[in-house]
């Protein structure tokens, strides 16, 4: 790494200044060159350090716009009043070129002082209308209430885009008393301006506006009908009714019918619910009709629930079919016995009933749920499964062993889901027939149930080398076969006991393609936690991967460190490591302190002096270094604990310091970070965890989005360095 992309890096971890940077800074604030004093303050406001109010609170009567703006939205970042101070003063002046900053700067402050905010309601009367639709904008941010008055003359600018801004804020507001207003607008020459008004009525809630809404939707042009028409379902008046419901009734079905339906659910009377029954029943049955009944929620339960009763007297399949899908997306439990009772009887809509069902969680449904898993059809007895997972009941157990041997593969699959959700010990064996299944969904599945089990089958490490052996011949090439490996690793971690160390160390050897980095996991799993002896296991194969890099590489060094190399070993392992990519000889790190010779420990000293060395290495090195008892590290963390640098190496070397000495069971933490979208490993990311003694250790995560973290005497709280990112605990 060249000195330019380290100090750059430095940068971007935190914490870095220049040396005599402030000084540099401070004195380009006086340049004459307003580009020059510009670029002193957004540097200035980067770092956040020195005393920014006496550096820039003169920059805010600078002869420069661009400079005032500048240092105003420091100031306000660090909670200087002399920002809002200064924005008063330019809403207030006399001339209006200032006006909009001022505006801007008092739009993102805090609060809103009285003073300011009479200023600002002054701005509604200023002759620009771009300071009209600032201070509008201000009033947004900060609440309208106290400004009602001069936002309310607002609904008459000349300019459609303030009218459009006031009437935006006063349906936000709640406030009540803007309906007479609103309704004076509708006439509005603009027809956008009287359509918002027209929401807005129907935000605000009040009765009140109802005959004007009802007016147009009789009498309006179609585009004010419609919005009328959503204004009078938002009001939920049971009244409105006897204009809709005609409506609601249109055949052919159009965009004013559809619209009525959808007010009807929202009103959801006992004469609403019966036009939308009605409507259930007449095929073809309108999406708008489900999803109207669907807004109605807990008020159509009892009618809907009637409609499943009708089955077969009446009620043709399509509209008992819709009626559960409904029930479903509701959720109301009251309809449970229904739902079930259609599960019992297998009626045509029995499918339908078990998503229902699904979705509802109710215990109560257990019976028929576990009577519907022998069903005759594989998609009943599959949705049958999963809706006992989602109730999570351990009566479902009952259904297992059927299950887990049943002919089709996604029933197996979901019944392997059951099994993982209620930690079935009892079904085991039959879980770990799963393991080995042609069938890539069902393997996967099945890993992922045995790692979830509260015991181990016997002949489950055997079963899961054959799993291997499986993964190595037909390699991840999609998200599923990911998904598998992924499975696969986290199963042999769950599994692996001290007694299959020689087993796993001996299939790594052998071992040729992706499940290598697999069967290493469970490898340092087996080790223990770091409590093998020394030359416990040959390291050879192990210091080979070394060399291959990425996850492969990354596991092996995990293994080095748990298989705690001996004295002997000190060559090979320095030349292992000095060969490795970085984010190998990251995790590589630790095992020079283990080793613990003068060699190794030189070694590690030097790795946490090289600034050439990437930030990652050096911190794990530092964190590596915990409670190791040497004058020349300890002088080295020191050092590195204060001088300015990165700040994951800086708070690890701090971290370290604290240790009194080093953990004897070197202990071990494991996590996985995944992508936003759950799609995927992310790789390269720091990861921060907080000690028991609030000290903070930084870990990246490797190629595999894995981060493992040693020598950890307690507990530890973790979160990403990205707060966006998503995190998922490992072993």
């Amino acid at each position: 790494m060249t000195g330019l992309t380290a100090l750059l890096a430095a940068v971007v971890a935190g914490g870095f200044a220049w040396p005599g940077a402030l000084a540099v800074d401070a004195a380009d604030l006086e340049s004459l060159d307003h580009t020059q004093r510009l670029r002193a303050v957004e540097r200035l406001g980067a770092r956040g350090d020195g005393d920014l109010r006496a550096l820039l609170a003169p920059l805010l009567a600078d002869s420069d716009g661009g400079v005032r703006a500048a240092a105003a939205r420091v100031l306000l970042r660090a909670g200087a009043p002399e920002a809002t101070d200064a924005a008063l003063r330019w809403v207030q002046a006399p001339s209006p070129a200032d006006r909009p900053l001022g505006l801007t700067i008092l739009r993102d402050a805090p609060a809103l002082a009285p003073a300011a905010r009479a200023a600002v309601d002054r701005c509604l009367r200023d002759a620009e209308a771009t300071v009209r639709l600032l201070a509008l904008d201000v009033l947004s941010r900060h609440g309208a209430g106290p400004s009602f008055a001069a936002v309310a003359n607002a609904l008459d600018d000349d300019q459609r885009e303030v009218r459009l801004h006031a009437i935006r804020l006063l349906e936000t507001a709640g406030d009540r008393r803007a309906v007479t207003l609103l309704l004076g607008r509708l006439p509005d020459g603009d027809r956008e301006v009287s359509l918002s008004a027209i929401h807005a009525l129907g935000t605000l809630g009040d009765a009140g506006a109802a005959p004007a809404l009802v007016r147009l939707v009789q009498s309006g042009p179609d585009d004010a009908r419609l919005a009328a028409i959503d204004a009078l379902g938002a009001l939920g008046l049971p009244a409105a009714t006897t204009v809709l419901g005609p409506l609601a009734r249109r055949r052919p079905s159009d965009e004013i019918g559809r619209h009525a339906l959808l007010a009807l659910g929202q009103i959801a009377s006992a004469p609403a619910l019966a036009v939308l029954i009605e409507r259930l029943r007449e095929p073809p049955i309108s999406p708008d009709v489900k999803e109207a009944l669907r807004r109605a929620g807990a008020a159509a339960v009892p009618l809907l629930v009637a409609v499943l009763d009708s089955a077969g007297h009446g009620a043709s399949t399509a509209t008992v079919t819709a009626a559960v899908s409904i029930l479903g997306a509701i959720g109301d439990r009251r309809a449970t016995a229904a739902l079930a009772g259609l599960v019992d009887r297998r009626h045509p809509a029995t499918v339908a009933a078990l998503q229902a069902l699904a979705a509802m969680r109710d215990p109560a449904a257990l019976v028929p749920l576990v009577q519907a898993t022998s069903d005759g059809d594989p998609d009943v007895r599959r949705l049958a499964f999963d809706a006992l997972t989602a109730t999570g009941a351990a009566a479902g157990a009952a259904a297992l062993p059927a299950g887990l041997s049943d002919g089709d593969a996604d029933v197996r699959a979901a019944a392997l889901r059951l099994a993982a959700r209620l930690g079935a010990r009892e079904v085991a064996p039959a879980v770990l027939g799963n393991v080995t299944a042609a069938d890539r969904e069902l393997r996967r599945q099945a890993l992922a149930t045995l790692a979830a089990l509260d015991t181990t089958p016997p002949g489950a490490m055997a079963a899961l080398l054959v799993a291997a052996r499986l993964c190595d011949q037909r390699p991840a090439t999609n998200a599923d076969g990911a998904s598998e490996a992924v499975a696969l690793g986290d199963a042999l971690e769950r599994v692996a006991t001290e007694s299959d160390r020689q087993t796993l160390a001996a299939a790594v050897a052998h071992a040729t393609g992706a499940a290598r980095s697999l069967l290493l996991r469970g490898l340092v799993a087996a080790l223990t936690g770091g409590r093998a002896a020394a030359a416990d296991i040959d390291p050879g194969p192990l210091l080979a991967l070394v060399a291959a890099g990425g996850a492969t590489g990354e596991m092996a060094a995990d293994a080095l460190v748990a298989a705690n190399v001996s004295a002997r070993d000190e060559a090979a392992l320095i030349a292992a490591f000095d060969g490795a990519e970085p984010t190998v000889r990251a995790r590589l790190a630790p095992a020079l302190v283990r080793v613990h010779t003068p060699a190794t420990l030189a070694h590690l000293r030097a790795v946490l002096d090289d600034e050439k060395e990437t930030p990652d290495v050096r911190a794990a090195a530092a964190w590596a270094a915990a409670g190791v008892d040497d004058p020349a590290i300890r002088a080295v963390l020191q050092r590195l604990a204060t001088e300015p640098g990165p700040a994951a190496l800086a708070a690890n070397a701090r971290a370290a310091l604290k240790q009194a000495h080093a953990a004897g069971t070197w202990r071990w933490l494991a996590f996985r970070l995944s992508r936003p979208d759950g799609i995927g490993p992310l790789a390269r990311q720091w990861v921060l965890l907080r000690a028991e003694n609030d000290e903070t250790i930084w870990v990246m995560t490797g190629v595999a989005g894995v981060a493992r973290v040693w020598n950890l005497a307690g507990a530890a709280t973790i979160s990403a360095g990205d707060p966006a990112l998503s995190l998922a605990a490992g072993p």
